[in-house]
């Protein structure tokens, strides 16, 4: 995918903002809202591949917490590469945040499992 195309037809590639062992991370404009957002597609599919990349955007549909970043939404491209679309948070990664502080892991996941344990938001 390259600057200009567009994905799903809704999200407009932009920019690349990180690649990885998986697949890329493309900056997207997202034509229905006018917003930015983080358009994950993957290098190759394979029918594992493909079982663990709809799990995660099947989850993340689910999850709305405001420490995890926001789903938009998922599917398929014309091409048949798997994309799944997340709100763009600015900022650093985690390998940056590593290099600058640590983390204080622990308290975070803490917080998050216990979140996700429970039985739902208070009535």
């Amino acid at each position: 995918m390259q600057q200009g195309d567009v994905v799903g037809g809704r999200f407009e590639i932009v920019g690349t903002g990180a690649s990885g062992g998986m697949g890329v991370v493309h900056r997207a404009l997202d034509r229905i809202t006018g917003q930015l957002v983080a358009l994950k597609t993957m290098h190759a599919v394979g029918a594992s591949n493909m079982d663990r990349f709809l799990r995660e955007a099947d989850t993340l549909a689910l999850l709305n917490h405001p420490a995890l970043v926001r789903y938009v939404a998922h599917g398929m491209s014309a091409d048949g590469a798997l994309f799944l679309a997340m709100e763009w948070l600015r900022g650093e990664d985690l390998a940056e945040r590593l290099t600058r502080a640590s983390v204080p892991f622990m308290p975070f996941a803490c917080s998050i499992s216990a979140w996700l344990a429970s039985p739902g938001p208070p009535s």
